[in-house]
């Protein structure tokens, strides 16, 4: 029906965009086509899941997953493809953090990769045994790796929008990619 739709769009001149949620897993609708979704969940600090705004039914995916990001490929792919979208609308583009074992080592591999002197950085004579800190919830001492953690996150959501938004561009440079970044998060 929705390719049906984008024909009768297209006919008067109308171009349609899919609408993608990058922030949201909604596991009852979703475990039945994918059995290990829960692997693809980012996680808080205390290691339980990162769910939208609260909402039990909402998972939020960790952008190192990249399970997740193959099935926003695959979304994409068939939007275009099968459908006819003139590209996407991804809402709640951005990232929570994250403290999954996956993030954990990506962290660890960015710092090895961005800081070089981590004992005149951080009094430390590797990053092998560093985890991600805590997100900080109001004013605390200024920690290096806390700081280093801001640009590591930064650096991890803007390669994420890079890779998503630049596969529906490999469609065409004249398919649409919008997004809600959420601004302040």
């Amino acid at each position: 029906r929705t390719r049906e739709f984008v024909k009768l769009a297209h006919a008067r001149g109308v171009k349609v965009l899919g609408y993608c949620q990058l922030n949201s897993l909604y596991y009852e609708a979703m475990l039945g086509e994918i059995p290990d979704l829960e692997r693809w969940v980012g996680r808080k600090y205390d290691g339980t899941a990162l769910t939208y705004g609260g909402h039990y039914s909402r998972w939020s995916p960790c952008i190192e997953s990249p399970e997740f990001i193959a099935y926003l490929k695959r979304v994409i792919r068939c939007g275009i493809e099968e459908i006819g979208l003139d590209g996407f609308h991804f809402d709640n583009s951005y990232a929570r953090d994250c403290f999954c074992e996956r993030c954990q080592g990506a962290f660890r591999r960015w710092l090895t990769d961005n800081v070089l002197e981590p004992r005149k950085i951080c009094g430390l004579a590797n990053f092998h045994h560093v985890r991600l800190p805590p997100t900080p919830t109001g004013v605390e001492t200024p920690d290096p790796l806390a700081i280093l953690c801001s640009r590591f996150r930064a650096e991890q959501l803007a390669h994420a929008h890079k890779e998503i938004f630049g596969f529906v561009k490999t469609f065409g440079r004249e398919k649409l990619v919008l997004h809600n970044p959420g601004v302040g998060r």
